[in-house]
């Protein structure tokens, strides 16, 4: 009976490991599908290690998305009240740009390149969510700039009672986007000092 060598083992373990596609796992986070879970607060991330993903988002109804060949990270959020959440990329270490899917990976229902003022990093603010929807947040960069940052989610619940909806009130208004924006007012309240 022959014996293998060690370089031997090692090669055909190595070639078998790359046939199977076992070799290396996905960075998580990567992709769409690898999504890391978002927690209320801050949550750390690096574009650098991360490859870009298919379908780059279109600018639309963002000015200066610029996405390109951006290399980007994704986190999931599925909240467990409705009610609003601010997402923001300000203090990150580059200039940013983020895309918010809705129960999918291009069901785009928000994004944002630039608001936090000279350091060009973005902010998704008032965003209405809905209790057990699957929300997907996409962060690359401008032009295909990557780097470090944090992004830092905070939610307020809808509460109960009258103007708990968002949109129902001054308070609670919902964020226009550049082109069509959808609503009901069927579950609305009636609002006080209505115009004369």
């Amino acid at each position: 009976m022959k014996y293998l060598t060690s370089t031997t083992r090692l090669c055909c373990s190595l070639a078998t490991l790359a046939l199977t596609g076992t070799a290396f796992s996905q960075v998580a986070g990567d992709e769409c599908s690898n999504a890391l879970a978002a927690a209320i607060g801050d949550n750390a991330f690096d574009t650098t290690t991360m490859t870009p993903s298919a379908n780059p988002p279109a600018d639309g109804s963002c000015t200066y998305l610029d996405w390109g060949a951006s290399q980007d990270v994704w986190f999931q959020w599925n909240p467990s009240e409705s009610g609003m959440a601010d997402i923001s990329l300000c203090g990150s270490a580059y200039d940013t740009s983020m895309v918010v899917y809705e129960n999918d990976c291009t069901t785009q229902v928000a994004c944002n390149d630039d608001s936090c003022g000279a350091q060009y990093q973005s902010v998704i603010p008032a965003l209405a969510v809905t209790s057990g929807t699957n929300y997907k947040i996409r962060i690359g960069g401008w032009e295909a700039a990557s780097g470090a940052g944090t992004m830092n989610l905070a939610f307020t619940d809808g509460g109960g009672g009258g103007g708990s909806t968002p949109g129902d009130e001054c308070a609670t208004a919902l964020v226009a986007q550049e082109g069509d924006n959808a609503f009901d007012t069927t579950t609305m309240t009636p609002s006080a000092n209505p115009p004369a």
